[in-house]
């Protein structure tokens, strides 16, 4: 699995400090450019689940964000929940599902690892699993998911 760094996403920063001061995690954010539009998609996180009333919230906050950053009022925006069984794309997606469940599938197995993710870095994820703490390079991670029950 690749850890790229959320920071080398355009405009990743802007959009996550105004999420987090709403009290929620940037999952994951994309900003596409369209014919004459701009398509954002993100994704957010909170422990306490993430409602439709959420999302319209961060929305809101986004889209006036995204209209003085990209000096355009041509912005199509979709925000939206991780989901129960989110596919974790990026290493970096780790950080926000720390204390969670989360299943992973090392490179040199063909089960689930099943556990709380108590830490992620740039480089390897530690899981408290029924076997006791492990540690996972991201090299060895062939999928992992979040699996909130």
């Amino acid at each position: 699995m690749e850890y790229v760094q959320n920071g080398t996403v355009p405009h990743f920063a802007d959009y996550e400090q105004l999420v987090t001061g709403l009290g929620y995690k940037l999952v994951d954010l994309q900003v596409i450019r369209q014919k004459t539009q701009r398509l954002i998609k993100a994704v957010i996180y909170s422990k306490n689940g993430v409602g439709i009333d959420d999302c319209s919230k961060v929305h809101r906050a986004l889209l006036a964000r995204a209209e003085v950053l990209l000096n355009s009022q041509d912005i199509q925006m979709e925000v939206s929940s991780p989901g129960l069984n989110r596919v974790i794309k990026n290493a970096a997606e780790f950080q926000a599902f720390v204390g969670e469940t989360i299943k992973v599938m090392e490179v040199s197995c063909s089960d689930w690892l099943e556990g709380e993710l108590i830490a992620a870095d740039s480089a390897k994820i530690s899981m408290k699993t029924s076997g006791g703490e492990k540690n996972i390079p991201y090299r060895d991670i062939k999928k992992a998911k979040l699996n909130k029950i």
